[in-house]
């Protein structure tokens, strides 16, 4: 008599890919009983060449297929966040008389209306941004373009099928960049047959952060995406996004400093700035590199309100501006944005800065600093996992982990904790430790957007 044993389920992987302006970082996680799991991280930088930007995706795709070859496992979908200078996102708000007033919207007509506004948004974007990049208005890729927000004769509504009424009013959100761009990242997963079963889920930041601010209190104000090329501005009010936009002044902008000051290249100079930000350096080294930045930090901020200015007729703001990315680190920011002459721009109370951490603690009340920081250390070599890294409560070892950023024990700097556990029922808690940084907040806001999606 033979006897059949049934074959074990493959264990099923998702791996997030976030392709910044300076650095990739990676993450391996699972899913178990409606619940995500963040199981491995990979960071590598990489500096102004695009070829060495293709080889590490393709080394960091390696990386993770052979963990999950190692655990037995197979790749369920890719996940991915395009970088930035080349992936733009937009609000368009489009308007539509209906022929009549009182006939309700069946199916047939919404399907009509929402295709019509849509090719509506992509003539307007083509039209508008193709003399910005110098390419024919054919030559964008749309990833994707989601309502946002519906009203009919001036009232919002939550859906547009089964409702009355003449004038429509859509708010839309645009994420697309230039089509060469789009086709040679496929061309790399193509080469590397690194699809997963799902194939590739190109995810959208802004739409990660409308999860957030609808699932936390006291989550109105402007929040600040400061990168290495970038900084990305949004404004939430009543929970609802109102704009956002971005200028061409990030992180870079400060290690291009030092670089000039201290005649180094820009990879040594990001890791003195890097070593500057954790506390790492002589009192007397700090004063000096503080006093190299006082005017690129004077120059951010004004580059900060003047597009402020340009993207909304706002003058009054809550009295909360976040921050994450890794140019959120420098406490030159943090410094400006609560001391700085607003000028025009008034603030209900302050303005008061808090940090976003990808932490899932529990109980990351705002205004509590985690203690487990963790440094990528060995003087910050490039590719390793911060998961590697465990925290080392005594003595300057190489590879410790920092407990005194961001001041969790002198002075308690105020943030906002990703509680998985609560906000969103089916993402589990994971290992502080390795993500108490606002470096790797866009990676959790790629995550909470495939979470809504799926």
């Amino acid at each position: 008599m033979k006897w059949f044993f049934p074959r074990k389920k493959e264990k099923e992987f998702f791996v997030s890919l976030d392709i910044g302006s300076q650095a990739i970082k990676s993450l391996i996680f699972k899913k178990e009983k409606e619940k995500f799991f963040i199981l491995k991280s990979f960071l590598e930088y990489f500096e102004k060449d695009e070829d060495l930007e293709i080889e590490i995706i393709k080394k960091n795709l390696s990386f993770a297929a052979a963990w999950i070859k190692e655990e037995k496992g197979k790749i369920k979908s890719l996940i991915i966040g395009l970088p930035p200078h080349a992936l733009k996102e937009k609000i368009y708000h489009q308007f539509l008389i209906r022929e009549s007033e009182t006939e309700i919207i069946k199916e047939k007509e919404k399907n009509e209306i929402y295709q019509k506004i849509f090719q509506r948004t992509k003539k307007q974007v083509s039209q508008k941004l193709a003399g910005d990049f110098g390419i024919l208005p054919e030559d964008f890729h749309f990833l994707s373009l989601r309502v946002l927000e519906i009203k009919i004769n001036g009232y919002e509504i939550p859906v547009l099928e089964g409702y009355q009424g003449k004038n429509l009013e859509f708010k839309i959100l645009a994420a697309f960049l230039p089509k060469v761009c789009f086709e040679n990242h496929q061309k790399i997963f193509k080469e590397l047959n690194f699809r997963g079963e799902e194939g590739l889920s190109y995810l959208s930041q802004t739409q990660g952060l409308i999860s957030f601010v609808e699932n936390n209190e006291r989550s109105d104000g402007i929040y600040l995406d400061i990168g290495a090329k970038l900084t990305k501005i949004f404004i939430f009010k009543n929970k609802k996004i109102e704009a956002l936009d971005e200028f061409p002044v990030g992180a870079n902008f400060f290690d291009e400093k030092l670089s000039q000051k201290l005649a180094m290249r820009l990879k040594e100079a990001r890791i003195l700035k890097e070593k500057y930000s954790k506390k790492l350096l002589s009192l007397e080294t700090t004063n000096k590199i503080k006093e190299f930045f006082s005017f690129e930090k004077n120059e951010w901020f004004k580059n900060l309100k003047i597009k402020l200015a340009e993207m909304t007729q706002i003058k009054i703001f809550p009295s909360t501006i976040f921050i994450f990315g890794g140019g959120s680190l420098l406490e030159e920011i943090k410094e400006i944005l609560e001391n700085g002459d607003w000028q025009e721009f008034f603030f209900i109370d302050g303005p008061k800065v808090k940090f976003i951490y990808p932490s899932a603690a529990k109980g990351g009340d705002e205004g509590e600093a985690l203690s487990d920081y963790p440094s990528a250390a060995k003087g910050g070599d490039e590719g390793e996992a911060l998961s590697d890294y465990p925290r080392a409560a005594k003595g300057g070892d190489e590879g410790e982990a920092l407990s005194d950023y961001p001041s969790a024990a002198r002075g308690g700097e105020e943030g906002i904790f990703f509680d998985y556990s609560e906000n969103f029922k089916n993402i589990e808690k994971i290992n502080k430790k390795d993500f108490n940084n606002p470096q790797y907040t866009p990676n959790f806001l790629f995550l909470l957007d495939y979470e809504k999606k799926t």
